[in-house]
């Protein structure tokens, strides 16, 4: 590849290169390294035969990691059998959850919770129990004291 800075001409060839490059490691980096303006690096990256180039390297890629997957996983199997196992383990917890962000499966677990799941009374219910043990004498306070001052910035709530 020509690395002037006059106007060049690059073979298909060429511009693959450039994109695949710009895919492994950022467009900006591929600038960098190969002399081409940034603004024609995204123009070729964004064309529609290089998108799908770009595709089916990806699904190239991940076939690869899912191989890999497949042989650590008998590795793991045969480690817990001779005892060898937490390497073998943990190089197969690494390629699969770079499959997983690879292949947009999930990379992480998370848990959400409603808050209208409960009638209101249980969540008012709550709340003037933790206005109660907020206040200065927290458990030992009477209950009738609901209604005085909780604290600084703390109000009751009524009725």
């Amino acid at each position: 590849m020509s690395q002037t800075r006059t106007r060049s001409r690059y073979t298909k060839a060429d511009k693959a290169k450039v994109v695949a490059l710009a895919e492994m490691k950022g467009q900006t980096v591929a600038a960098e390294e190969t002399g081409i303006p940034l603004t024609t690096i995204n123009q070729w990256y964004h064309k529609p035969e290089y998108v799908e180039m770009r595709t089916k390297t990806r699904e190239d890629v991940a076939e690869q990691f899912w191989q890999a997957i497949q042989i650590s996983l008998r590795a793991v199997v045969a480690g817990i059998e001779d005892g060898k196992l937490s390497e073998k383990a943990i190089a197969l917890g690494v390629l699969y959850d770079k499959y997983a962000l690879m292949t947009g499966g999930a990379t992480g677990r998370t848990e959400n919770r409603e808050l209208d799941d409960l009638p209101d009374s249980t969540y008012v219910e709550a709340l003037r129990e933790w206005q109660r043990l907020a206040r200065p004498g927290g458990e030992g306070a009477a209950s009738e004291a609901a209604e005085e001052s909780a604290g600084e910035g703390v109000r009751p709530l009524s009725e």
